[in-house]
């Protein structure tokens, strides 16, 4: 499929077929990928599942603003608030990360 890299593909299908859940080390390497995937296909759990994986382990300081943003993009709201939660609590550190 256009535009899917073939583990991200895999993942999604493992998830649709099989109900099995992307382990920590695969969301960590390609969560925003599986995600912008996850949206395309409409597959809901599985992007709640891994914004949940992304604001559990991924969250911080020096990556927050793009989260922000890829959040905004691609329709993440669980994440983008506690991407914002994260940037509310000190704004200052962010800006200079």
């Amino acid at each position: 499929i256009e535009g899917v890299s073939p583990s991200v593909f895999e993942a999604l299908l493992r998830f649709v077929y099989g109900r099995e859940r992307p382990n920590s080390d695969v969301v960590r390497e390609n969560g925003q990928e599986i995600l912008k995937a996850a949206n395309r296909f409409g597959c809901k759990k599985l992007k709640l599942y891994v914004e949940s994986e992304i604001v559990k382990e991924g969250i911080t300081l020096e990556n927050t603003a793009s989260l922000i943003l890829f959040a905004n993009s691609h329709s993440c709201g669980y994440l983008k608030e506690a991407a914002i939660e994260l940037f509310d609590s000190d704004p200052q550190a962010v800006m200079k990360s």
